[in-house]
């Protein structure tokens, strides 16, 4: 290829490439930066601790489900159809914060009547309250927004500064085990200002009308993001599960384990998360679906080669960043790399061709059949097996292929691939 030719190419999609390059950082900022922190926090609060604090973030993930509703995709999609029509995204945002805003308050007094029946939640009421952040977060900071009208960097920027703050205040304030609840404050008050930051851009630079919608524009907006809410159950559920059978049968340094495992993998997916974020919204408004059969090959490619890199370095991946007391999640990572390439298609399948493309339900269908499938296999594991680490990891793979191929086989059922 000539370099005229390149360059003709990275101009054709200049906004692409860009927003490739913000998310990259976007990324890598939220996955490396606890990474970082991993071994201090491990050594400083012990494995039994941190796996409390994990759990805590475990259960809360439920909650965090619940306050998204799907909008972190149906709103990137609203806002990438009116993002030339200011008074359409005014509608479209204040809708959906205000959605979210009732969720969270209803989620608070559901935290409530469970900290008084549940032993977990009750015995670390304060943690549990203050690890609510994760939900403040996904209303105040809608990276959904950004990335609808495909301009990342502000986000990126406001990312950068609060994780670089997050490093050192945990640093300095962490010192010992009675300080794991100063984990989550740390976390909360740097959600709290990085989203008041996003929401200035949003009123102030970009001029959205912040106000309260009309009943029937809630109800629209409520009813073209159930089908992605169910899916994200779906999805979400078991995820969030693993790690509470885990804390639940096996102890809060099994937790531990998984955690690093599922970290780590986090990290080797984020080339997937990236690529799929930056074409959603160029594939929402034209549906090409050439254009998305050169991303799954792209796809394909990327995260085999992550796949099998990752299983011959999963032992170093391991020791570095969790240190010899975490030697143990070596096997459990082992199993779940299987799920890199595998995802990788499932994303593309579902995210990129059944929604843009309008089957709403069909993609809801074939997450909730996995969801289900998921469950009827930890109860076949409850009744005829038992609860090890191993086998909980091989039934996330066993429902990440079956997720796979159900979306692959709507996609040819609707004669779209």
């Amino acid at each position: 290829m000539s370099f005229d030719k390149i360059k003709e190419v990275i101009t054709k999609n200049r906004v692409i490439i860009s927003n490739f390059s913000y998310l990259s950082v976007l990324q890598v900022l939220n996955l490396l930066v606890p990474l970082l922190v991993y071994p201090y926090l491990i050594k400083v609060l012990g494995s039994e601790i941190f796996g409390v604090v994990i759990f805590a973030q475990a259960i809360m993930s439920y909650f965090v489900i619940l306050v998204s509703f799907g909008f972190n995709i149906s709103g990137a999609k609203s806002i990438s159809i009116h993002r030339d029509d200011n008074k359409e995204l005014s509608s479209v945002f204040s809708s959906i914060f205000f959605i979210k805003l009732a969720l969270f308050v209803f989620s608070i007094f559901v935290l409530i009547i469970l900290s008084f029946y549940i032993p977990h939640i009750r015995d670390y009421k304060i943690l549990f309250f203050l690890t609510f952040w994760m939900c403040l977060y996904d209303i105040m900071f809608p990276i959904w927004y950004f990335q609808g009208i495909e301009k990342m960097k502000y986000i990126t920027y406001i990312t950068l500064v609060m994780r670089v703050i997050f490093l050192i205040l945990i640093f300095l304030l962490v010192k010992e085990p009675s300080d794991y609840l100063k984990v989550p404050i740390i976390n909360g008050i740097g959600s709290i200002i990085a989203g008041s930051i996003a929401i200035y851009i949003i009123v102030y630079k970009h001029k959205i009308k912040l106000f309260i919608p009309s009943y029937d524009v809630l109800k629209n907006q409520i009813k073209d993001s159930f089908s992605i809410f169910v899916s994200n159950i779906s999805i979400q559920l078991y995820v969030a599960t693993n790690k509470v059978i885990v804390g639940s049968f096996l102890g809060m340094t099994s937790v531990a384990y998984y955690d690093l495992a599922e970290k780590i993998l986090t990290v080797l997916r984020i080339p997937q998360m990236i690529l799929s974020q930056t074409v959603f919204p160029k594939i929402s408004k034209e549906k090409n679906i050439f254009f998305i059969k050169k991303i799954f090959k792209i796809s394909i490619i990327i995260n085999s080669l992550l796949c099998v890199g990752a299983f011959v370095l999963a032992p170093y991946m391991v020791e570095i960043i969790g240190g010899d007391s975490l030697i143990g999640a070596i096997f459990v990572l082992r199993i779940l790399l299987i799920t890199i390439p595998v995802i990788g298609m499932s994303n593309i399948f579902g995210i990129q061709v059944l929604i843009p493309f309008g089957f709403h339900k069909d993609f809801s269908k074939g997450i909730v059949y996995s969801g289900i499938f998921y469950f009827l296999s930890i109860l076949t594991i409850w009744f005829f097996f038992s609860f090890t680490i191993g086998n909980i990891a091989y039934t996330t793979v066993v429902t990440e292929i079956f997720v796979t191929v159900f979306l692959f086989y709507l996609c040819k059922k609707n004669k779209l691939w």
